[in-house]
């Protein structure tokens, strides 16, 4: 069965019916400054061409918190057609044929991915290693989140070259408690700080009596208290970072007149949700949403029963705090 099967993966003549599909990323996309998403869906659409794909889908830029509607639908379907018709890329077997750099690039990746391959084989196949291979994924998003959000891995729009006075073509409060919003994306933590802002900012605007608590993320938290310790002075950064032990949530309380940093447990940051929302039995299956909105003097109390934790610093606004958060 194992030689009958070798001789079914290597046959040369299969590979005359393989077709391969791809599509753009969700991985990529972004919600702040989203045109640029038209950018990276040429790019990742032109780099599937190069790669030997026979057929491409093209994501509408405003997937992420739009409705499906014509005017992206038809720049979509147009980018592909503009990669075929006026770049040509149709027009040869092999665009990328003879480039040194990316026929380089293509056997370093086969050559890893084989390797990698190979040790699974060895370890006792996929069912066996699975855990261990979803860690490894775990690791390296966890890698280029860290990277994005300290600014060494650039986004445009996002993390650098923002536009400071983009108006959001939808609204960030109801985009946050929406179940579909993508969390698992590279941008998510960056992203719902900025969000975050233009809600707290909103508020204080409008004078609003309600707060809100947002959970800035789970695997990120970490990299939000390093990034809220870069703008301590050094005397102070030992005690805050005491304070705030791994394996807590990072949460942002924002009302009218501040904006607090807090940490909070799993199960803490559960209970309260349910006492917000009046959920009482535990047996009720209940996953909290990222943006949890109520009058001030409940969350006020929320906060106080259920023992979230601040990290409080000495001297910064509250604009501050949240511009050293974002990298300005």
């Amino acid at each position: 069965m194992g030689h009958a099967a070798a001789r079914f993966w290597f046959a040369p003549e299969l590979s005359q019916n393989l077709r391969i599909h791809a599509q753009t990323a969700s991985w990529t996309q972004t919600t702040l400054d989203s045109h640029t998403n038209l950018l990276r869906h040429t790019t990742e659409a032109m780099s599937a061409v190069l790669g030997g794909a026979d057929t491409v889908s093209v994501a509408p830029f405003d997937a992420l918190y739009a409705v499906p509607n014509d005017f992206s639908a038809r720049l979509a379907r147009n980018l592909s057609v503009l990669l075929r018709e006026e770049s040509a890329l149709g027009g040869v077997q092999d665009p990328a044929a003879g480039s040194y750099f990316v026929e380089t690039l293509t056997d370093q990746l086969a050559r890893e991915a084989w390797g990698l391959f190979q040790r699974m084989e060895e370890a006792g196949g996929l069912p066996k290693v699975r855990a261990e291979m979803l860690e490894e994924v775990k690791t390296v998003a966890t890698d280029t989140f860290r990277r994005i959000a300290s600014g060494q891995q650039v986004v445009v729009g996002t993390n650098r070259f923002q536009n400071r006075a983009e108006q959001f073509s939808f609204h960030p409060k109801k985009l946050l408690r929406s179940a579909a919003f993508d969390v698992t994306r590279a941008t998510y933590p960056t992203e719902v700080l900025r969000l975050a802002t233009a809600l707290h900012f909103e508020r204080r605007e409008k004078k609003s009596k309600r707060a809100a608590v947002v959970l800035l993320g789970t695997n990120t938290n970490q990299v939000i208290l390093e990034s809220f310790l870069n703008m301590l002075q050094p005397h102070e950064r030992p005690e805050i970072a005491a304070s705030h032990p791994k394996g807590t949530l990072s949460l942002l309380y924002s009302s009218p007149e501040e904006a607090t940093l807090m940490y909070a447990t799993p199960e803490q940051f559960q209970r309260f949700a349910r006492f917000i929302y009046q959920i009482p039995t535990e047996k009720q299956v209940f996953i909290p949403p990222t943006l949890l909105s109520s009058d001030m003097p409940t969350l006020q109390e929320a906060v106080r029963v259920f023992g979230f934790q601040e990290m409080k610093v000495q001297g910064y606004t509250t604009e501050q705090v949240l511009d050293r958060l974002q990298g300005r």
